[in-house]
């Protein structure tokens, strides 16, 4: 073999292994990352809170809650969105 052959095998060579290396650590990652989700991790979702039933359905029957859900979501300063269903949006 030539020299530029011999050079060339090594770098292919390296690249591959590199590759494959990077591919099984991204693997064991990915699967890390999976048993994590399924065991749940602890205040992934944030604090839990203790909720008061009763107090919650006093509310609504007093009027001062709402007993649907809310018909508009929108982040701080965002402008609110209207629902896709509604007609009067629909553009046509």
């Amino acid at each position: 073999m030539k020299p530029n052959e011999i050079i060339f095998a090594i770098c292919v060579t390296g690249f591959a292994v590199v590759f494959a290396g990077m591919s099984l650590w991204s693997t064991g990652q990915i699967l890390e990352m999976r048993t994590t989700v399924e065991r749940g991790h602890p205040g992934a979702a944030g604090q839990p809170r203790d909720v008061n039933a009763e107090r919650i359905l006093d509310l609504i029957r007093q009027q001062r809650l709402s007993d649907h859900e809310a018909e508009y979501y929108g982040g701080v300063g965002e402008e609110a969105r209207p629902p896709c269903n509604d007609p009067a949006n629909s553009g046509a």
